[in-house]
């Protein structure tokens, strides 16, 4: 009470700041807008006319809220920017502090009521909880939010040096980042427990070496809690960038090979094997076979023993992860080849070699001699120490003495241990040809069926009576053959089939190809390998009465005469034309033009015979079929036309389209 009856020069203050507005409402009413502010239980004063008045603990500013922080995560050293997202940060740099886990942040910056700046301060932890002091007054001002951040975990990059002597003493260098900023008494691990440990800094620690070998593992602890992995230890593994040096294999003492079958004992000499007898660590190979049983005799000596093997083998000791050997070192007796048999097969392949001999080896599984024949690799199957069996691969029969056979022992790139061998594949026996009728065109598709035509392609060629060759020729399989004949003279021909291996001998088919020796006799072949012509005259029985006969003449003087009742069933007759050429010969044989007439009956039966009467000049068809072949049709199309107005006949025949004849061909 007591504000006055009109608005003098009245003022409100909310603690230590104006009111952003102060309004005079009655005597006992003033409104007053907040100032920016931090702090808890602010007083407001009231001045009137230079009279004043307070009151204690009125308003208290919201305290700060934390929603996020970025990074979320940084170095054990620290010393990266960190910015925090909110409200209620105040609206001044006031004394605002920040807390990461247990440690307090550096260079604090206000940046808005939304957002402040900090550096990271150096620390361990997973999930750290943030706090945000606003004038570092009491916790009561104080915001937090937890599980804002975490600390990396320390890593290892390299080791230097990369290896040292067995008998330890090597200062190494652990180099990596989050070693820690402080000095937290680290512990080593180099295979065993390092010697003096020491933190250098964030991205360095050193330790001095024990006795050792291979690769061993290598680890620093850091601290006994704080990050992510190995139970929340703070560990840098730098597990294979350190290696002790060794084993050095020299050579092999006594005898430096042994019988396929195994069971001798050989010395391997070197140094570094290690200072003492590594056990289960160290390991003795033959190439990719462990010895049967090893021993560690010194630093400088180990024993082998030999299981059964074939060829030239590397002498390898391994030892803790690190490795070295004596290159083709060891070999086994080398294999006795006594006999291949038989060297002869059918063309498919398929059939079975037997190589014997001894030192072939004594277990399964092992690498066999290599038996090519030709230039193509025979599949071997070890069986014992003394054979070996082979599947036969396809081919072709060759010129004598047949082809090559080369034998190898296992691993051999080069040579022949078994020299002057053959093998012959099956001749060629041509049993069929179809059809064994053609015509004297060409362009037709001979199918020849056998045996031994290969089990692969091998480009074969067909010949004809004296040397005239198919147009071309397809390998189908070792059974079968296809060609596509040439233009022949009227007679008969000795079918002739020939490998495209090099000095590969003809097969000739005992049967011969015929072609008819008069052009009438053609007719019915000819006309098989006729394209037929886009013109079609239909007969349909629907639009005929009974007993009612139907007349078709066609252009050139060719008619046909059929009856309507000749035909039981719906469907229709199709009359397919073809053109036939210009009249050819001499005065006193030519022949006038006419027409080629086949019918097509399609949904009908024949209840009566047909007859029909066709003037056709085959030799006018033959020679013109034989001009054809220079095109690329290779003969088997003859052009065909139909004047215009080959119109409808009484029985109601009309020309059809392009799609009709060439179904028609079909019917043939």
């Amino acid at each position: 009470r007591n504000f006055g009856d009109a608005a003098y020069s009245n003022t409100l203050r909310l603690g230590g700041s104006a009111c952003e507005t102060t309004t005079w409402q009655s005597d006992s009413q003033m409104i007053c807008q907040t100032p920016s502010g931090v702090g808890l239980g602010r007083g407001i004063t009231l001045s009137v006319v230079n009279r004043r008045a307070t009151l204690v603990n009125v308003i208290s500013y919201d305290r700060p809220v934390i929603t996020s922080l970025a990074p979320n995560n940084g170095p054990a050293m620290g010393a990266i920017d960190v910015t925090l997202l909110g409200k209620n940060f105040g609206a001044a740099q006031y004394t605002q502090a920040i807390q990461i886990g247990n440690a307090e942040a550096r260079s604090v910056r206000w940046v808005s009521d939304s957002s402040l700046l900090c550096q990271l301060p150096p620390n361990r932890g997973v999930d750290q909880q943030v706090l945000v002091d606003q004038m570092r007054l009491s916790p009561t001002l104080r915001g937090t939010a937890a599980a804002m951040i975490t600390y990396d975990d320390p890593h290892v990059f390299s080791m230097v040096p990369g290896n040292g002597p067995q008998t330890g003493g090597t200062t190494v260098t652990f180099l990596g980042v989050s070693f820690g900023a402080a000095d937290n008494q680290p512990t080593a691990v180099v295979g065993s427990a390092c010697d003096v440990p020491a933190w250098v800094s964030d991205s360095t620690v050193t330790c001095l070496t024990r006795p050792g070998f291979g690769k061993p593992s290598a680890t620093i602890d850091l601290a006994p809690t704080g990050c992510t992995k190995n139970g929340g230890v703070c560990r840098g593994v730098g597990t294979g960038l350190f290696a002790f040096d060794g084993p050095h294999p020299v050579a092999i003492a006594g005898k430096l090979n042994a019988p396929s079958t195994g069971g001798a004992v050989i010395t391997v000499t070197g140094s570094l094997f290690g200072q003492a007898d590594p056990g289960a660590s160290m390991t003795v190979a033959l190439g990719d076979t462990a010895c049967t049983t090893q021993a560690w005799v010194s630093s400088s000596s180990l024993t082998c023993g030999v299981g059964a093997g074939v060829g030239t083998r590397d002498v390898r000791v391994l030892l803790g992860g690190a490795e070295n050997k004596l290159s083709a070192a060891f070999s086994y007796d080398s294999g006795v080849f006594a006999g291949l048999a038989p060297l002869k097969g059918a063309a498919a392949g398929g059939g079975v070699l037997t190589l014997q001999g001894v030192n072939f080896g004594k277990v399964k599984g092992l690498e066999v001699p290599s038996v090519m024949i030709g230039s193509t690799k025979a599949a071997g199957t070890w069986q014992s120490d003394t054979v070996v069996l082979y599947t036969v691969p396809p081919g072709v029969k060759a010129a004598a003495p047949g082809l090559a056979v080369t034998v190898r022992q296992p691993g051999a790139t080069s040579g022949n241990a078994y020299p002057g061998a053959f093998f012959a594949y099956d001749a060629v026996q041509l049993t069929s040809i179809k059809p064994s009728v053609s015509d004297t065109v060409g362009g037709a598709i001979l199918t020849l069926t056998g045996v031994n035509f290969g089990g692969t392609d091998a480009s074969p060629m067909v010949f004809l009576g004296s040397g005239v060759e198919c147009l071309s020729t397809k390998w189908v399989s070792d059974a079968s053959t296809i060609c596509t004949t040439p233009p022949l003279s009227e007679g008969t021909y000795h079918v002739a089939w020939l490998s495209g291996v090099t000095n590969s001998k003809l097969a000739t088919l005992t049967a011969e190809l015929a072609t008819p020796t008069g052009l009438a006799a053609q007719l019915k072949d000819a006309l098989a390998y006729i394209a037929l012509p886009p013109a079609v005259l239909a007969f349909d029985r629907g639009e005929a009465a009974e007993g009612t006969t139907v007349d078709i003449v066609l252009e050139g003087g060719t008619s046909v005469s059929l009856a309507a009742g000749s035909f039981s069933g719906t469907g229709s007759v199709v009359v397919l034309l073809m053109a036939a050429p210009a009249s050819v010969g001499d005065a006193a044989t030519a022949k006038p033009a006419s027409k080629v007439v086949v019918l097509r009956f399609s949904g009908l039966r024949i209840d009566k015979t047909v007859e029909m009467t066709i003037p056709i000049d085959l030799t006018a068809l033959a020679a013109t079929r034989r001009s054809a072949l220079a095109a690329p049709t290779l003969g088997r199309s003859l052009a065909a036309t139909v004047a215009g107005g080959a119109g409808r006949g009484e029985g109601g025949a009309e020309a059809q389209g392009e799609g009709a004849a060439q179904g028609a061909q079909r019917s043939l």
